[in-house]
């Protein structure tokens, strides 16, 4: 793929498999199991449910998301679509930034929401290199994979939002980040995407 000059992108949710937690399955490179780090607050996660929240605060939290970056750079990932983010989810943001960073190679964090407030404005400016602040294009439930009317109302949100950050009006999060409109999503792939930046 990047042979072709393309980017390669994947779709996570915050939180720790259920499954794992059931399992008390081993953190790698750590004595821990994914027991040891879960919460009981249960995270948007929109492919398969069942994710369950971290607690960074225990040992093995930071080392387990480590764990599914350093595998995923090896993949040659070069976005991570971190989805379904609310503003209880700050500590998820900064743990995938913090994964992120020590590479050595580049990667995005582009942060969407599952519903966030402009509380979030600033752990995006200092975490996350995108992050979307409207809707999601696909037709939910509908005929085909998207209709115009949806698409429409991404181009018109990213419109506004532009005008709005021009005249210091925007009621979205105030970041240095980068709103996200330059990178196309493809469902009929699974988790995978392609873009040309």
């Amino acid at each position: 793929m990047h042979s072709l000059g393309l980017k390669f992108g994947i779709y996570v949710t915050p939180g720790i498999s259920e499954q794992a937690v059931a399992k008390n399955t081993p953190i790698l490179g750590t004595p821990y199991t994914a027991d040891e780090i879960a919460t009981k607050t249960r995270q948007n996660n929109y492919n398969c449910g069942g994710m369950t929240g971290i607690n960074y605060s225990r040992p093995g939290a930071q080392a387990y998301v480590n764990s599914i970056v350093d595998e995923l750079a090896r993949w040659g990932v070069d976005f991570i679509k971190l989805d379904g983010i609310t503003d209880h989810n700050t500590a998820d943001i900064e743990a995938w930034s913090n994964a992120i960073r020590p590479l050595g190679r580049p990667m995005q964090l582009d942060v969407t929401e599952g519903n966030y407030s402009i509380a979030l404005g600033p752990t995006l400016d200092k975490y996350a290199t995108q992050w979307e602040y409207s809707s999601d294009i696909e037709n939910y439930g509908g005929k085909g994979l998207t209709n115009y009317a949806n698409a429409k109302m991404r181009f018109l949100a990213r419109v506004a939002q532009a005008s709005a950050q021009e005249t210091g009006c925007d009621d979205g999060p105030r970041t240095g980040t980068r709103p996200r409109l330059n990178v196309t999503w493809s469902w009929m792939a699974g988790t995978l995407i392609v873009s040309r930046l």
